[in-house]
């Protein structure tokens, strides 16, 4: 179910890892902990552009929409249950799940994706500041072995079509 793009950018990745520790421990931030940075900091930046009144209504609905985009990646990942990378190459993951769920498409890549397309909205600036972390986090979970590129692709746009669909209805 793989195709020949994302078996090549694996393999490139995973020959990369064994080349710089530096690099390994800064992707493995990116790719565990980055989305918390995005998360925190959309939620910051819609407080302060929102009203005094509609603060919490904001930031309820970032999150909301964050919510929705994963419930729809979570469903979608057990109706495709794709293997991950690690799973179908002989390459080691830099990093292990607690809990595993199936690549496509990319939960982080979603999640992140929809945050900042959401923040996007109301702030054009800040916005692109954050799709710019999103495109960190999802290159990030490509580097580590946990995805496929086509696997954040999918989540990216899953996360940008459902906050732009939440912008429109809210």
């Amino acid at each position: 179910m793989t195709n020949k793009f994302d078996t090549t950018i694996a393999r490139t990745f995973a020959k990369a890892a064994k080349r710089s520790s530096f690099m390994n421990g800064v992707m493995i931030f990116c790719a565990r902990y980055l989305i918390f940075v995005l998360a925190g900091s959309a939620a910051t930046r819609m407080w302060q552009t929102a009203e005094t009144g509609e603060r919490l209504s904001r930031v309820g609905d970032l999150f909301m929409t964050a919510f929705f985009a994963w419930v729809i990646t979570f469903a979608l990942e057990y109706l495709i249950n794709r293997k991950r990378p690690f799973e179908t190459l002989d390459i080691k993951p830099l990093v292990q799940s607690k809990v595993y769920t199936p690549a496509f498409p990319s939960g982080h890549a979603t999640i992140a994706f929809a945050l900042a397309t959401f923040v996007f909205f109301f702030d054009q600036n800040f916005g692109t500041l954050l799709l710019g972390l999103a495109t960190i986090v999802s290159i990030s979970r490509v580097s580590v072995g946990v995805h496929w590129t086509s696997d954040v692709v999918a989540g990216t746009i899953v996360g940008i079509v459902v906050s732009w669909a939440a912008h429109i209805t809210l």
